[in-house]
């Protein structure tokens, strides 16, 4: 997504805009465009005429499907520089908050690579660059997550890209200045879950009547048809209070437009950002089980989920919003095959010392702790 502060190779007065450039979902300030190719359009059809983007019939249980992030931390060759994990962890916590109704859990792997080159720090001007550096480490069944200074293609400073399930340079790619805990990496992810821009044009623009919404804009009917709220110059359509200030009419009949401007794959202001409708939602958990399945993890029959940060002042649901304050009242809480998250932690609690984030799976009378990416 476009960033608060200010780009480390274009400096505006204010927020960075966002784009989408070949191939490939990504977020820069050059204006609004195509996140998909003219010879990938028929392969994202099919796959959504073959019924990829469709969920089995629900359960009683919630399935909650863990996924591994691991993090690229691109520095200098003498190791100074870097964006810090705490800043990735306070957007990981983000898009969790809003990929909760997906039954999507990023749990980042432990211990991130540090990549130490001068060039892929501060050198990343072409789209041969970016696929360069998602060769780096990345690392299998899981979502891998590069972090550098510069970032940009041919075509000007990007904020973000992301690959969808069709493209053939994989991961995400981020400027360490779009990393706030703001919805930029919640738009990046998206992506990889093959989300759309709301105004998405590779595929036909969408009426606002809507009569074409599952073959045309992001192919999906409860999103509003979308003008791209990033008009010519790199003028919002949207103002501070996220209300749409206009712009052109739909190409189908002449209508206005009634954008949601507050929808995290829009090019709204990036505060406006916060929530994937419920399409979305079931687009993004459908991707991850039809079109990435290896990410899931496996180890446990994930039928509940608690998420604790015992530095809560109370103790909580176990929501990402509400979390419970007590890894020991958690695990007593969770099912057999059920996941407890911890967030942040730093309490003794009888025999149990947490004071890292890991997943603790409760899978029998004892207790057993696995700390992710752990050999």
């Amino acid at each position: 997504m476009n960033a608060r502060t200010l780009h480390p190779k274009l400096i505006l007065p204010a927020i960075l805009a966002l784009a989408a450039g070949p191939a490939i979902a990504q977020v820069n300030i050059r204006g609004c465009g195509s996140g998909v190719r003219p010879e990938e359009v028929a392969r994202a059809l099919r796959q959504q005429a073959s019924g990829m983007y469709q969920l089995q019939a629900p359960t009683d249980t919630v399935q909650y499907h863990v996924v591994r992030v691991k993090m690229h931390i691109v520095r200098m060759s003498d190791h100074t520089g870097g964006v810090s994990r705490a800043d990735i962890w306070s957007s990981l916590h983000r898009a969790n908050s809003e990929l909760d109704a997906a039954h999507i859990l990023l749990v980042p792997q432990e211990d991130p690579d540090y990549i130490d080159d001068d060039n892929y720090y501060l050198n990343i001007n072409t789209q041969a660059e970016i696929d360069a550096l998602r060769m780096v480490n990345p690392q299998p069944n899981m979502l891998n997550i590069w972090f550098t200074q510069n970032l940009a293609d041919e075509y000007g400073g990007l904020c973000g890209q992301s690959s969808f399930t069709f493209s053939a340079s994989q991961g995400i790619v981020m400027a360490n200045s779009c990393i706030t805990g703001d919805s930029v990496m919640s738009h990046e992810i998206g992506h990889y879950w093959d989300l759309f821009h709301t105004h998405e044009t590779a595929f036909g623009a969408e009426c606002v009547s809507e009569n074409n919404c599952t073959t045309a804009g992001d192919l999906l009917c409860d999103t509003p048809a979308d003008p791209c709220l990033l008009g010519p110059n790199n003028i919002y359509r949207v103002n501070a209070q996220c209300q749409y200030t206009g712009g052109p009419l739909d190409p189908c009949a002449g209508a206005a437009y009634t954008p949601d401007t507050h929808n995290t794959m829009a090019y709204t202001y990036f505060p406006c950002m916060n929530h994937f409708t419920p399409q979305q939602i079931s687009r993004a958990e459908a991707t991850l089980l039809n079109g990435r399945p290896d990410h899931v993890v496996r180890s446990v029959d994930l039928n509940y989920v608690l998420q604790v940060d015992t530095s809560a002042p109370s103790g909580g649901l176990g929501g990402w919003n509400d979390p419970m304050n007590s890894v020991t009242v958690a695990v007593q809480l969770v099912p057999l095959g059920g996941v407890v998250a911890v967030a942040r932690a730093g309490a003794n609690e009888g025999p149990m010392t947490i004071n890292r984030k890991m997943v603790i799976y409760n899978n029998g009378p004892e207790t057993s702790v696995v700390r992710l990416g752990a050999p």
